[in-house]
Parts: structure tokens; C-alpha cells; sequence
């Protein structure tokens, strides 16, 4: 598994300044160094990532259909206070995950356009 932290304004995601969302509870035993990287992502290769944020987690997962299908499954948690509090906007947080996630989409389809898979043959 890898690692990598990203650095963002002390206690707050890229993606919570982007919304203006009101902050929600943060995950209470975060370290200071957590806080201040606002976010982590670690990736389970071939297929999944996860991005943990001071509020929330995210989960994505890939798994191939064929050649030319791929099926995507993102996964918010929250916190059971985050879930409670009427105010925490969850649902604008998860309109804008999967606005990012069709866009992705969309440009990797773009990009590859055209492009075919061989099929793969066993070695005898």
C-alpha cells in the first residue's frame, strides 16, 4: 500500500473550502499532523483508494466488467454526529465527490477513444 499526505489549510479539505461548507465534527483522535494535512489518501492497488479527510472518509473501487466496462463504487462515512447534525450539509458533500468522479470519468473516456484492449491469450 502507498502512502501520501497532501497539505491543506490546517483542519480543512480541499474539497470543504471548494464547497463552503459549514466545518463538520473532525474524527477526535487525529494528531496535530493530521489535522494540518486536512486530508490522507492511501491506495490498495490495482483497484481501490481511500482519502481519509478530518470529517469524513471516502472509499472509491474499481472493478473491471470487461474490456471496455468498469464499475465504480464511491462510499462516504461520516461520523454517527456528522449523520445526526442536521446542518452538515452531507448531501452537498457527496453531489460534489460525485460531480468530480463523473468528470474524471468523462475525460477518461476522452481520452481514450478508439482505443481497444487485445485479447489476452494464456501462455500454453
Amino acid at each position: 500500500m502507498m502512502r501520501r499526505s497532501f497539505r491543506w489549510p490546517a483542519g480543512r479539505s480541499r474539497d470543504m473550502v471548494a464547497r463552503r461548507a459549514r466545518p463538520r465534527p473532525v474524527f477526535p483522535d487525529l494528531t496535530s499532523a493530521e489535522r494540518s494535512a486536512g486530508q490522507t489518501y492511501a491506495t490498495s492497488l490495482p483497484s481501490m483508494f481511500i482519502v481519509g479527510h478530518v470529517d469524513y472518509v471516502r472509499t472509491v473501487r474499481l472493478v473491471p466488467l470487461g474490456s471496455e466496462q468498469t464499475e465504480l463504487t464511491a462510499e462516504w462515512l461520516f461520523s454517527s454526529e456528522a449523520l445526526a447534525d442536521p446542518t452538515a450539509n452531507i448531501d452537498k458533500i457527496v453531489a460534489f465527490g460525485r460531480q468530480v468522479l463523473e468528470e474524471d470519468a468523462d475525460i477518461c473516456e476522452i481520452n481514450q477513444k478508439g482505443l481497444r484492449s487485445m485479447r489476452h491469450k494464456a501462455a500454453c
